[in-house]
Parts: C-alpha cells; structure tokens; sequence
C-alpha cells in the first residue's frame, strides 16, 4: 500500500495571548486523519477535547513549546477544535488532512539556534510504506528557510510565522518512504537563532479491522460466562454493566504478594488464522507496582509453560512481550519486549494480536476500527488455535494502591475493509 498523501495543508496563527485556541480543520471524508503541529510561546501544558489525541509535547526551556495532536476524522464537514493552554500565549499551527492516513508517532528534539534537527527516528519494527512529517515549532517571528533534504528531499513545505516576538511559528515539510527509520537532517537557516522543538512524524497506511460484536463475549450478562471463561482471580474477578473487571487485593486481607496475578483464561481456544483477536479496555485505574496484561494468546506448549504473546500495561506505558516458554531459563531472558514503549494511555482503549501470513501481528488502536501495526514477529506461536487471557498482576512488586482494570469486549476483527466512521462508542482514557 502507498504512502498517505495529504488533501489539505493549512495554517493558523494569533498572536494576543490566550489559554484557548481554536484552530479550523479543512473538508474532508470521514476518517481522514487530522493532524495538527502546534507551537506555543512560552511553556504552557495543552490540553485537548474528547475525541482528539496529544501524541506529544515538548518544550525548549521556557521559551517555546510544541504539540502533536491527532484524530481520525468523524464528519466530512469543515470544523473546528479548541485547545487550551495552562497559561495565556501565542500559537501558530499546521494542519494536515490525510486521507487514508493511519495513527501517527512522533519524537521530539529541543534546541537553539538558526537550524532545527528533527531527530533521527524509528516508527516501529514493520517496515510499510510511510508519509514522514519534519516539522519546527520555533520561538518568536522566525521560521525555517527550506526543508531537510536527507535522505531524500522534503517537499511542500507549510509554514506559519509566528508574527511578533512574543509569538511562535512552525514548519512543515513532507517525504514518502518504506522502511522503519529515518534521519531527515537539518532544517535550513531561520533569520535569526531562537530556541525550538523539532519533529519527525511517522504515519503510516491506515489499517481498518472492524470488531464482529458478540464474536467472543461482550460482558453484558450480569455474570461471568464460566463456559467461556475460567476465573483463576476469584472475587476479584467480577462482571456487571457490560464490563468486566478485575482488581488487586490491595487494602484487603490477605494483600497482594508480589507476582500475584489475577484473572481468566478462555475455555474455547480461538484462530487467529489470517485473523485477529482483539480487547477493548475501558479503563484501568491506580498503575502503582501494578501489571496489566490486556491481552495475552497461549500457543504451543514450551519446556515450562506455553509460548505466549501479550500487551503490557504498566507505571512506564504500553508494550508487547513474547515468552518463549521456559522462565527457569537466564540467558537469554525468556520475557522479551518487542519494539518500544508506547505511552499516550488514550490512544491505545483496543489491543490486537493476530496472524497475518505466518507472523504473528501486535496493533493497537483509539477507536477499534483504524488500528497501527507495531510489530511482527515470524511464527512465534507455533499454531493458530490459540488460548485468550485477560490479567492483572504486581510487577515483582507488590502493590501500594488499590487498581482495578476493566475490560467492555474481547472480540475478533474482521480483515481489512474500506474505511468507516469511527466507533459510536467513543473515545475514553486508558490512564488517569
């Protein structure tokens, strides 16, 4: 599949302080992704309404500050979000409208000087098909004279000037690559050297797996289904509301032990055959010494124990592990993360595992229609009937506060499709 290719590029600027900031979204389709660079004077914290995304912040010193914010987009219809700030100042933004874009990451770098340097970055372990986004939020009325050029040329670049000293500008510039990283090099020579936060974006092809509801349990019943699930967690295993959740023994008697896990396991293996089984969590409260295991799939058994694939959620982000199935095992470890840690809670309420072609598949998504494949690793499993569990645990630690995790579905996707609006149910923290 190709690079997204972006419809629109727009730009906005104030230069009165304020604390809320309303910046315009261009027409588009449903499900196009928004994408917005913003830079801020000052240092201000942003903050987003329901429905978006902050996929980062950075600030360089206290003198100007720069924010990745995202959605997929639900209407067609021009309109408009509303950022607020912690403290009254001056912006500028870049907005893009990507059709068939998928969910974006970022890294930041801060500096000063005339020439900003978007650091150099790796999306993630899948090599696809990339739009990468160099960007410059920069303080006062300068920005960048011309785009990276390695390792290729950066093109259409979109620029914002921040208009007074006391504003700041940004600018934007684009190059479609596959691979998994790249280095974009310097921007070119601003008019004059001020402090700035640099960007490379990675977004990839939008990947649509819509939910078949009831595939496996939606937790509507006022109790636990025990032909479908058995629960090794006791009473810290409860269902009601169309939820299931489970809690930690902390502030009861007995507490929790370090390495205590609680939870359920299926009583049905599912395939995952050229499909995917796929949770969605609704919340999760109170990651203090705490595990939360969101997903895990069992395959083939090893020497202690069966092969096993999982989502982590913990104090540090999100993850994705594989066991290798045999923990009296020390070189290597048997636990291996594979890819980064993933920390933006809200952007990851769904969590995939699938087979996709003899590899097994992590995604993650916000609304359980557009996902990201974050990695892939080559028949980890050994067969593709594979057992489901869902688990809350202590970390090696054990717990100082009391968490509970909670659970709306655990589904299966069907394969990829045309893209549709977005999930009716909505978007909600994963963190507090």
């Amino acid at each position: 599949m190709a690079a997204p290719v972006p419809a629109s590029r727009t730009t906005v600027t104030r230069t009165s302080d304020a604390t809320t900031h309303s910046i315009p979204i261009d027409v588009g389709n449903v499900g196009d992704l928004i994408l917005i660079i913003a830079a801020f004077d000052g240092q201000p914290t942003v903050t987003v309404p329901a429905g978006w995304h902050k996929l980062s912040q950075a600030t360089y010193s206290t003198t100007v500050t720069g924010a990745i914010i995202w959605k997929h987009a639900t209407q067609a219809a021009a309109e408009a979000v509303t950022l607020g700030t912690s403290v009254a100042e001056a912006y500028s933004a870049v907005i893009y409208r990507i059709p068939l874009g998928g969910i974006p990451l970022a890294t930041p770098a801060t500096g000063t000087g005339t020439q900003s340097n978007p650091p150099a970055y790796a999306a993630d372990s899948i090599s696809d098909d990339y739009l990468w986004i160099a960007a410059e939020c920069r303080d006062g009325t300068p920005v960048a004279s011309s785009l990276p050029t390695t390792p290729g040329i950066f093109t259409s670049r979109t620029f914002q000037g921040g208009g007074i000293s006391t504003g700041a500008g940004v600018c934007a510039g684009e190059y479609a690559a596959t691979g998994t990283t790249i280095d974009p090099g310097l921007f070119g020579n601003a008019s004059s050297g001020t402090g700035w936060v640099a960007w490379t974006i990675s977004v990839p092809p939008v990947l649509v797996l819509t939910p078949v509801d009831g595939s496996i349990d939606e937790f509507e019943a006022a109790a636990l289904d025990t032909t479908k699930w058995e629960n090794w967690g006791g009473a810290q295993v409860t269902q009601s509301g169309g939820a299931l959740r489970i809690t930690n023994l902390f502030g009861t008697s007995p507490t929790n032990t370090a390495d205590d896990y609680r939870g359920v396991t299926s009583l049905v293996p599912v395939s995952i055959d050229e499909s995917w089984v796929a949770v969605e969590m609704a919340a999760a409260t109170a990651i203090t010494n705490v595990t939360i295991l969101p997903l895990t799939v069992d395959g083939e058994a090893g020497a202690t124990g069966p092969k096993t694939l999982y989502w982590q959620i913990s104090t540090t982000g999100v993850s994705a592990w594989h066991y290798i199935g045999n923990s009296g095992q020390t070189t290597p470890s048997p636990w291996q993360q594979q890819g980064p840690t993933l920390v933006q809670g809200d952007q990851h309420r769904w969590f995939a595992i699938g087979e996709v072609a003899g590899n097994a598949v992590f995604a993650y998504s916000a609304d359980g229609q557009r996902w990201r494949r974050f990695v892939a690793l080559a028949n980890p499993l050994g067969r593709t009937d594979v057992g489901v569990e869902l688990m809350l645990g202590n970390g090696g630690t054990a717990p100082t506060a009391a968490t509970t995790a909670q659970w709306s579905r655990v589904v299966k996707l069907a394969p990829p499709s045309t893209p549709a609006a977005a999930s009716p149910r909505g978007f909600f923290a994963l963190f507090d």
